[in-house]
Formats: C-alpha cells, sequence, structure tokens
C-alpha cells in the first residue's frame, strides 16, 4: 500500500507507527488528488491498482469486489459514491451535480467514465 501524503499534521508519524507496512510518500507542498495518484502509481508494482481518496471511505470488501470485477475481464473498476455530508442541501446539490451516476442503486453496471476518488485500473 503506497500513501501520499501532504498533510501538516502529525499522520506521517501516525503511519509510521501504526501501519508500517504503508510505503508512505511525503510532500512539503499542498499535493492535488490527480498529482497524488499519479506518484503512487508510478511507485506501484502490482497487477492491480486501486486508489481511494483520502476524503472517502471503503466498505469492508472493496478490493475484493475490484479484484473480482478484474477477474471479469473489466480493465477500469469504480464503485459507487455517497454523499459524506447528508444532512446539508448545499452538499446535495453538489453531490448530485458530480456524482448522480454513481448513487449506489441497482446492479453494477457499465459507464462511460468514472470518478477518481474510487478507481482501480
Amino acid at each position: 500500500m503506497i500513501l501520499v501524503d501532504s498533510s501538516r499534521d502529525d499522520t506521517p508519524d501516525i503511519v509510521r507507527r501504526e501501519f508500517p507496512q504503508v510505503y508512505l510518500v511525503q510532500r512539503e507542498q499542498q499535493t492535488e488528488p490527480g498529482t497524488a495518484r499519479n506518484l503512487a502509481i508510478a511507485r506501484s508494482r502490482g497487477e492491480i491498482i486501486a486508489c481511494l481518496d483520502a476524503d472517502c471511505v471503503a466498505p469492508a470488501n472493496w478490493l475484493r469486489r475490484i479484484v473480482a470485477a478484474h477477474g471479469r475481464g473489466h480493465p477500469i473498476v469504480g464503485g459507487s459514491v455517497a454523499n459524506g455530508n447528508p444532512e446539508s442541501i448545499l452538499a446535495w446539490a453538489g453531490f448530485l451535480g458530480e456524482f448522480r451516476e454513481f448513487i449506489a442503486a441497482g446492479d453494477p453496471r457499465l459507464v462511460r467514465h468514472l470518478p477518481t476518488c474510487n478507481i482501480s485500473y
């Protein structure tokens, strides 16, 4: 597992102490998600590369489901996206504008594009 971190808190110390198996890439300057993802991908060596943004929470079976979907021949796999701030009407407006296609409803399906917050290759 690779973590790219550009936070200004104790995240690096926590990762080193609690998750020594994680390869930590520390960035001095604030790093946007696309750049962080590319830095991690450049260091990866696995057959499947799974990316999850810092503001996302994956279910316990997330990786198992990704591996199964790739095993069925899908080269790119993404998951549904839930609104992380459901009590806010403003958050709902933003969420529906950006993620309406990815609300967890119905069976898995093919789509034309995927949000990179929750994706694997």
